[in-house]
């Protein structure tokens, strides 16, 4: 549904559109066919005079603005429209409706060049928008605003409707009057028949109570004490003795008269109010000691690596440890066992999966005796290697092993040149390679030893 305003019908002042809350104006005029209005637009004037879009009822050209989602924005989200030039201005809603006294439910108006001005505020959950325009008084950012009429100059404004945007005539200011907000006079006080004319029954009342007083010393009948006879024997108000200067008093019984000595207060001590330091700090013997059902203070530590605090003692004091295999909970039997060192894997069975499919043995080579030729070389270790014969080898070879085994080693050889008959004979510190025949100059010959215990 589209209404057209009319100024005819609805004439507003622009130098008051914004209620007291909403955020200082600020003028925009788009220089687009469209423009989408967000929860940043709150507190705007919006202008035709740069619109684009098409001509509306006789108008040059239009700008249509588009309000945003009343529930999104909240409520008391506000916006003021103007014509400026001979540009129309098109207000539009995605999301709920337009609310203007005396008519029906809009989700578009029109604001044709000639009108005067229109003020939008979002309703919020209600999910509608208030369209107001007209003679009354708006509260503005920056502007001046004029009051409904001259008898109310001076006059503090009241709102005048729910929407917290029109402004009624309001009170008076004055030092005294009916209905009148109080003005102290020139020395900042109120009138005095403000207090003279307070009703009785506004005072409450108050018990009789008679103070009677004999300064003369005599046995006369006491007299009633006056004001000043009492101000002069009240003067200052003493402790209960030297000692207790500087205590907080007590009271010292059920009739809330008597002074007790009180409590001393000082930075520590016992029963004793306690006192921040220069540095606006309570002393820290002032802190309890935890227990183990009872908050109380605790030193600080230093971390060290690898430590961990394991305790608290009773007076506060934290102490750190390092953990071993047995406080953690998913360490395994051999945590604290090097599998690195051999001798310290005594049992067990190892998966063939675990094993690497090319099997390699470090170690220190044997050393070739002279009857494996001259220039004999050498190559791997104890438990597997290769011997080139050199020149001249006699009918066996024989290597010292770098290391003596428990017992003699298994051993197997074989020649990897020519095939030859060979056979081992091993002891805990030698192999010798025999060859049924003599051996052949040249050849490689390999051996294989695994020991036992």
């Amino acid at each position: 549904m589209q209404i057209w305003l009319r100024a005819a019908l609805l004439a507003l002042g622009l130098a008051a559109l914004f209620a007291v809350r909403a955020p200082a104006q600020t003028y925009i005029a788009p220089a687009v066919a469209s423009y989408q209005t967000s929860a940043a637009d709150n507190g705007e004037q919006i202008s035709s005079a740069k619109g684009t879009g098409t001509a509306v009822g006789g108008s040059v050209a239009s700008l249509a603005v588009v309000l945003p989602n009343p529930g999104t924005v909240g409520p008391n989200w506000v916006i003021s429209l103007v014509t400026d030039g001979q540009n129309a201005l098109v207000l539009q809603t995605t999301v709920g409706s337009i609310l203007v006294a005396g008519q029906a439910p809009a989700s578009s108006l029109t604001m044709p060049p000639d009108f005067a001005g229109l003020v939008v505020r979002s309703n919020g959950e209600a999910g509608t928008f208030s369209a107001t325009s007209g003679s009354a008084s708006y509260a503005v950012g920056s502007s001046s605003v004029s009051g409904p009429g001259s008898s109310t100059s001076g006059y503090l404004p009241q709102w005048n409707n729910t929407l917290g945007t029109l402004l009624g005539a309001g009170l008076p200011v004055a030092g005294t009057g009916v209905n009148t907000v109080v003005e102290t006079d020139s020395g900042g006080h109120i009138n005095n028949n403000l207090v003279s004319g307070l009703p009785n029954s506004q005072l409450g009342t108050m018990a009789a109570h008679t103070t009677k007083c004999n300064n003369t010393g005599s046995s006369a009948t006491p007299l009633d004490c006056s004001v000043a006879q009492m101000l002069a024997m009240l003067g200052a108000v003493t402790g209960p003795g030297s000692s207790t200067s500087g205590y907080v008093p007590g009271w010292s019984g059920t009739t809330g008269l008597i002074l007790s000595t009180g409590y001393p207060v000082a930075g520590t001590g016992v029963n004793t109010i306690p006192e921040t330091d220069s540095g606006g700090h309570l002393n820290g013997l002032v802190v309890p000691a935890p227990t183990a059902s009872v908050l109380g203070g605790v030193e600080s530590l230093v971390a060290v690596a690898h430590k961990w605090i394991d305790a608290i003692s009773t007076a506060g004091v934290p102490a750190a440890t390092q953990p071993a295999c047995g406080d953690l909970s998913d360490a395994a039997a051999s945590c604290n066992t090097d599998a690195t060192n051999a001798a310290n894997i005594a049992s067990g069975t190892l998966s063939t999966l675990r094993l690497p499919d090319h099997f390699e043995v470090t170690g220190t080579a044997p050393t070739a005796a002279a009857n494996c030729g001259t220039g004999a070389t050498v190559a791997g270790n104890d438990a597997i290697g290769r011997v080139h014969l050199g020149t001249s080898p006699g009918g066996y070879c024989q290597m010292t092993f770098a290391a003596a085994w428990t017992n003699a080693p298994v051993c197997s050889v074989w020649d990897e040149s020519t095939g030859a008959v060979l056979y081992p004979q091993p002891s805990s510190t030698v192999l010798a390679i025999v060859g049924v025949a003599t051996l052949t100059a040249g050849d490689n010959l390999a051996w294989s030893c695994k020991g036992y215990r």
